[in-house]
């Protein structure tokens, strides 16, 4: 005969997810009945909600009578919570480690100065914050608060050191050139330059990497071959000496060792050729004067001499300490700029 009751020891699994479908549903009838106001992904009872609305109306200045005949509070509850709302609030976080003053020492040390000739860069400026105030402080925050202040930085300008013989010749030398009439047109300058192309190897960037295997036969002649570099014991460069002029370039004359009174009259034979063909192919009917500055070779009494001959009057002197005039000196660094970009091998 089969029997309808249920042990007291056991309890079917059917009956169990029915109480906790029912437990749900109360807690659900509970919010509904609590009145619950959602805010974003939270849920907030009508006390909450009354606490939140006290403080920010209290914050916006709103007087606690009219707060508290609006939500229909007591009298304690509204003043613990406008005592609150006026409270000053605590700073979050932890506090600044520098202040302004540490800030402003920074400012002044760096600004307009040039960083090697002064000292200020963003290591040398992070060792004088800590013999000032005592403090540590990393370079990379010191290149942080420089940016932000003062923006990307820029590259100093080399320019030449002139004493008052030098002023006082490049004075003469405008007069010169005032007085005759002279223009640029008329000049054609000329230069030496000496490009690098192999210059010497840093042994402290100079790395390599290897493989396991190799890793193992470090001391083996087949890897140590590898690790050899084989270079010149001084740097190799060449001479290259031309000039420019409004009407045309002359041919570059290169010259293997070093520019000396022989090689430098050899190119002056070359420089008076090329300023020949071009007064023949611009149709001048004046001649081009000739420029040069004064390095040693070109003050020499043998140079002088072969300058006399080739060209006469058709020179033009120049101002000593005076390389910003010629502008042959920036084709010379456009030309080291687009080499620097090249691989050259031996």
């Amino acid at each position: 005969m089969e029997s309808n009751e249920i042990s007291s020891g056991e309890e079917p699994n059917d009956m169990h997810e029915e109480e906790v479908i029912s437990l749900d549903e109360n807690q659900n009838n509970n919010k509904k009945e609590k009145n619950m106001t959602r805010i974003g992904n939270k849920f907030y009872d009508e006390d909450t909600m009354n606490r939140i609305t006290i403080v920010r109306l209290t914050q916006v200045g709103i007087e606690p009578s009219k707060i508290r005949k609006m939500l229909k509070i007591s009298r304690s509850l509204l003043s613990k919570w406008v005592n609150y709302a006026k409270r000053p609030m605590k700073k979050m976080g932890r506090p600044p480690k520098f202040n302004t003053e540490h800030k402003n020492f920074l400012y002044e040390s760096a600004e307009g100065k040039l960083t090697i000739i002064n000292k200020v860069s963003s290591r040398n400026l992070a060792v004088k914050f800590e013999e000032e105030f005592g403090k540590k402080i990393s370079y990379s925050y010191v290149n942080k608060l420089l940016f932000n202040k003062f923006g990307r930085p820029y590259r100093g300008i080399n320019t030449v050191l002139l004493k008052e013989d030098h002023i006082k010749q490049r004075l003469d030398f405008s007069e010169f050139i005032i007085e005759k009439g002279i223009k640029a047109k008329d000049i054609i300058f000329t230069d030496e330059c000496r490009v690098i192309l192999f210059p010497k190897i840093n042994p402290k960037i100079n790395i390599i990497r290897f493989n396991e295997n190799d890793k193992k036969n470090i001391h083996s002649y087949e890897v140590n071959k590898k690790r050899s570099f084989f270079r010149p014991k001084f740097e190799v460069g060449i001479m290259i000496a031309g000039g420019i002029s409004r009407y045309g370039l002359s041919n570059l004359v290169f010259c293997s060792g070093t520019m000396n009174n022989f090689a430098y009259k050899q190119f002056l034979l070359f420089i008076k050729q090329d300023m020949e063909e071009m007064k023949k192919k611009n149709k001048l009917n004046s001649n081009l004067l000739f420029q040069q500055d004064n390095a040693s070779c070109h003050k020499s009494r043998e140079t002088l001499e072969a300058l006399e001959v080739i060209f006469g009057d058709d020179k033009i002197w120049w101002p000593a300490n005076s390389p910003d005039l010629s502008p042959i000196e920036t084709v010379w660094a456009i030309l080291k700029q687009e080499l620097s970009k090249k691989k050259i091998l031996l």
